[in-house]
């Protein structure tokens, strides 16, 4: 355990915080609770997944309480409120341009992934653009609603969402619908 607390420390030095060691009591996380919100949500973005993170959630989470309000409880203790609560609002106008409500989990999904994007974006970590799929989905009224979406989170947190992002947001909708394959594309 030492080795490993050796290799995480200049991580969490490069994040603001400090590792405290106390023998026979245990180890601590000091520092900001900003920076310590900071520090999970990066680790999640760069090791978990939104995949695998939405899984974690599904199974840690007690059945009865497996709704968007729990989950977004659990969530607003890592991703700033202000954010999330914003991308909650624009996921809701979104399903009023798609016409369809996502369900507890494909919303939840649609969030974190918007989330991590915007991570991505602000740490200038842009994705692929993949060509094929951007022209199968062009004119399709998840694309529309991606784009449209697109914008309004471009506007809130003054980042530029790129046509790649876009594009990977609409598969996210498609994906949430369990309708999305290379043949309902077509």
């Amino acid at each position: 355990i030492s080795n490993d607390l050796d290799k995480l420390e200049p991580y969490f030095r490069e994040q603001g915080l400090k590792l405290l060691r106390k023998p026979g009591l245990g180890v601590s996380l000091l520092g900001d609770e900003r920076d310590l919100r900071r520090t999970i949500v990066r680790y999640i973005y760069e090791h978990v997944g939104e995949e695998n993170l939405l899984n974690l959630m599904r199974d840690n989470l007690p059945e009865e309480n497996k709704s968007v309000a729990q989950v977004s409880k659990f969530l607003l203790e890592l991703i700033d409120a202000g954010e999330w609560r914003r991308l909650e609002q624009m996921i809701r106008d979104a399903e009023k341009d798609l016409g369809y409500k996502l369900s507890d989990n494909a919303f939840i999904g649609l969030a974190i992934h918007l989330s991590l994007t915007m991570r991505r974006i602000k740490n200038h970590e842009p994705v692929p653009l993949d060509e094929e799929n951007l022209s199968r989905l062009r004119g399709r009224r998840e694309y529309l609603a991606a784009e449209k979406l697109a914008k309004k989170i471009s506007a809130a947190f003054a980042i530029d969402v790129p046509a790649s992002e876009i594009c990977y947001i609409a598969m996210h909708i498609l994906g949430a619908r369990s309708r999305y394959s290379s043949a309902s594309l077509g």
